[in-house]
């Protein structure tokens, strides 16, 4: 079984619980300068996977535990008078 990582800090990732869904999901991100695959998983299934270090659910469909972007949105232009 391959290992996933937690996108946001780099803990690891252990299989939770197997759930119906009727999708073929294949992802491939790249995060930190660093590249994690998600194995193409059958129609029936898909894995959701929880973080052994920190506990954070992760469920492939909803990913809940992305980083948030290191820089601020930009503020609002100011009204032109």
């Amino acid at each position: 079984m391959k290992q996933l990582i937690c996108w946001a800090i780099g803990h690891e990732w252990r299989e939770l619980l197997e759930i119906p869904y009727k999708i073929t999901y294949e992802v491939q991100k790249t995060v930190y300068h660093r590249s994690y695959q998600i194995l193409k998983y059958n129609e029936e299934t898909i894995l959701q996977k929880v973080c052994k270090r920190c506990g954070k659910i992760w469920d492939l469909d909803k990913p809940s535990h992305m980083p948030s972007s290191p820089t601020p949105p930009p503020p609002p232009p100011p009204p032109e008078m």
